[in-house]
C-alpha cells in the first residue's frame, strides 16, 4: 500500500497532523511510505510584524483544531521577530536521517523537530537539534552528527526533496495520499485525530476528490 507524505517543517498546519501521523504511522509498518520536505520557506525568511497577528491567529486555529500548543519561548521569539525560518536545513536533516531510522519513526522524528520549534523556540539552522532528537529514536547519533557535517551545505539533498514534492502536483503542506490502481486519493480530510484517520485508511476508496483539510499553501498563504 502507497502512502505519499508531502510537509513542510515549518508548516503550522503539519505540525499539528504529524501529533496524529506520527501515532498513525506507529501502527501500520506494512504501508509503503514515501515522506518528502515540500520547500515553503527557502533562503530565510522572518515573520514580518505585518504578518505577526496572522500567523497567531493561525496558531490558534491549529491549536484547536489538533491539540497542539505553542510554547511561551517560541511566542517570545516571534514577537521579537527572531525566528529565522529556512526549510532547506531541516529537509536535509530529515533526508539524512530517512535512511537510518525505520519509516514507523519518521513522523516521529519530523513531530519532535517540530516541537522543538514551535514549543522551545529552537533555531534548527543549529545541526545539533537534529542529532539529539536522532540519539533519542535510537539512531547512532556519531554516525548521523559526520553525515550532518558532511552535508550541511548540501543542498542538492533538500532540492531532490522539493522537486519529488513537485512531481506529485503538491500545492499545499500537509499533503497525504494513497495510491490505488495508479490513482491517488486524499487521506487528510478531517483527520484531526488517529481515529479519523484510521477510518480514512480504511475507506480510502470512498474518498471523495472534494475533500479538503487545514494546510499551507505553497506560496505561505492559508499557514
Amino acid at each position: 500500500m502507497r502512502v505519499i507524505y508531502v510537509f513542510d517543517t515549518y508548516c503550522g498546519w503539519c505540525y499539528g497532523f504529524e501529533s496524529v501521523f506520527s501515532k498513525f504511522l506507529k501502527n501500520h509498518p506494512e504501508i509503503s511510505l514515501e515522506m518528502y520536505s515540500g520547500g515553503l520557506f527557502v533562503g530565510g525568511e522572518t515573520i514580518k510584524a505585518s504578518m505577526l497577528e496572522h500567523v497567531k491567529e493561525s496558531n490558534a486555529r491549529i491549536t484547536r483544531y489538533y491539540g497542539v500548543p505553542f510554547g511561551d519561548t517560541y511566542e517570545k521569539q516571534l514577537a521579537a521577530g527572531n525566528l529565522k525560518m529556512d526549510s532547506v536545513k531541516p529537509a536535509i536533516a530529515f533526508a539524512l536521517v530517512r535512511e537510518m531510522l525505520p519509516k514507523t519513526q519518521w513522523g516521529e522524528f519530523i513531530y519532535e523537530v517540530q516541537r522543538a520549534f514551535y514549543i522551545d523556540g529552537k533555531d534548527l539552522n543549529e545541526p545539533e537539534i537534529f542529532v539529539d532528537i536522532a540519539r533519542n529514536l535510537g539512531v547512532d547519533a556519531d554516525k548521523y552528527a559526520s553525515e550532518l557535517k558532511n552535508n550541511w551545505d548540501n543542498k542538492t539533498l533538500a532540492e531532490d526533496d522539493f522537486k519529488k514534492s513537485d512531481s506529485f502536483g503538491v500545492e499545499s503542506f500537509p499533503t497525504l495520499l494513497i495510491e490505488v490502481d495508479g490513482k491517488y486519493h486524499n487521506l487528510l480530510s478531517g483527520a484531526n485525530t488517529v481515529e479519523k484517520l484510521e477510518q480514512n485508511f480504511r475507506n480510502y476508496s470512498q474518498l471523495g476528490e472534494g475533500d479538503t483539510a487545514p494546510s499551507c499553501k505553497i506560496d505561505g498563504s492559508g499557514c
